[in-house]
Formats: C-alpha cells, sequence, structure tokens
C-alpha cells in the first residue's frame, strides 16, 4: 500500500474518533455542552488515539478491528477529556460557583462513563481491565501534581500512550517482542510531545514493518498539528 493511501486511510479514523468525541457535547444541555465540547477541542490533534489507530493495526487487517481500534482510540481520548474537566474543577475550586462547580462535575462524570461505555465495546474484559488501570495511575497522578506531591514532572501522554499500546497489542494479536519495541517508541514519542521535540524526526525501524507507513502517517500527522498551532495536550 502506498504511503499516501495509508495516510488518508489512517486521516479517515482519526476522523472518525473525533466526530464521536465531539458528539459527547451535542448529547448534553447548556451550559455542559460548551465545557465539554471546549475541552474537545483543545485536543483536536488527538495523539492518543493516532498511537492506538498506528499500534492497532493488524496483520491481516479486518472490519472487525478497524471497528474495534477506533472505538478504543475513543475511549482514550474520551478519558483525557474527562480527565482535565475534573482538572479543571480540583485548580479551580475556588474561584467557580456552586452552579458551575456542579456542571462541572457532571460534565466530568459524563465523560467518564462515556469513554467507559466506549472501552467495553471492544468486546475484552482484558482491555477494559487496562483502561481501567489507565484512569487510576492518571487520577492519582494528577491529584499528586496537584497537592504538590508529586517530585518529577508528570506526563499523562506516557501512561496513556502505554495503556493504549498494552491494549491494541492484546486486541491486534501483537506478539510480546514487538509489543516491547511499540511501548519504547510510545515512550519516545510522550517524551519529545512533552519537550517540544519534532515527532516525525523518530526512528521507528523498530516498529513492526506492516505498521511503518502508519506510523509515519501519525508522526506526520502530529508534525502538521503543532505546526499549525494545535494543541497536542491540555497541560
Amino acid at each position: 500500500m502506498e504511503l499516501t493511501q495509508t495516510a488518508q486511510l489512517f486521516r479517515v479514523e482519526l476522523h472518525e474518533v473525533r466526530e464521536l468525541v465531539a458528539g459527547m457535547a451535542t448529547e448534553l444541555d447548556a451550559p455542559l455542552d460548551a465545557l465539554v465540547r471546549a475541552q474537545s477541542q483543545a485536543v483536536q490533534s488527538l495523539p492518543r488515539a493516532g498511537v492506538i489507530l498506528a499500534a492497532g493495526l493488524g496483520e491481516p487487517d479486518s472490519t472487525d478491528l478497524r471497528e474495534r481500534r477506533i472505538y478504543l482510540a475513543t475511549a482514550l481520548e474520551m478519558l483525557y477529556v474527562a480527565l482535565h474537566v475534573h482538572k479543571l474543577l480540583l485548580s479551580r475550586q475556588d474561584e467557580l460557583e456552586k452552579s458551575i462547580l456542579g456542571s462541572t462535575i457532571l460534565a466530568g462524570d459524563y465523560c467518564f462513563s462515556r469513554s467507559a461505555s466506549m472501552a467495553v465495546r471492544t468486546r475484552d474484559p482484558q482491555i477494559v481491565e487496562i483502561f481501567a488501570q489507565a484512569l487510576k495511575r492518571v487520577s492519582e497522578g494528577n491529584l499528586r501534581q496537584i497537592f504538590g506531591n508529586e517530585q518529577e514532572a508528570y506526563d499523562e501522554n506516557d501512561v496513556l500512550f502505554q495503556a493504549g499500546i498494552d491494549a491494541a497489542s492484546i486486541m491486534a494479536k501483537i506478539p510480546d517482542e514487538e509489543s516491547a519495541d511499540l511501548s519504547a517508541i510510545a515512550r519516545d514519542l510522550a517524551q519529545r510531545l512533552r519537550s517540544d521535540q519534532a515527532p516525525s524526526a523518530m526512528d521507528i525501524r523498530r516498529v513492526p514493518e506492516y505498521q511503518q507507513a502508519r506510523w509515519k502517517a501519525l508522526l506526520d500527522w502530529l508534525d502538521e498539528n503543532h505546526q499549525n498551532g494545535v494543541s497536542v495536550s491540555l497541560d
């Protein structure tokens, strides 16, 4: 498959994820819809979804696997939005009126429930457990960061990328050795996003050959969005 076609198919899947994430806000009434929409629009580059859409490519691929990786990618992005709605609550609770405070809690809880429902649609209990553990780790890390007990900089993307690789490896039946290589690539990507380095400069030769064109499409996508001023995180 030509790289241009691979990139096009990859972006089609990203667009499907974006539409599903954006759909969360349309199911809510004011003022909850505006709050969720603002957080969703702040992460339009969808790096967490992109990692899953790249790592979750099977050999051979299938329509069923494609559908499940889109659900998983959407679950991780919805989780990220939910976490940041609640982070907004924790960081600004002294400034918010009680009505807005209550709305923020409801909006975050709603996003959590939607992300969990997407994880369940992968139809794999192991993936749901990985998702639950990722939520636990990121929530605990955020609390330590907010209340000043975290000695080192905390990177949500690193935790979520690793959870995504673990889940995608199970879903696409990726061998352990290849999954370990993908985890290393994901850690490198998280570090580059954290330090504002160009993702496309990464060495992806450790990626399974059948996934390399899709990973290249992901890195080019992240570079393009970064150069255009689109945020890759909410931190």
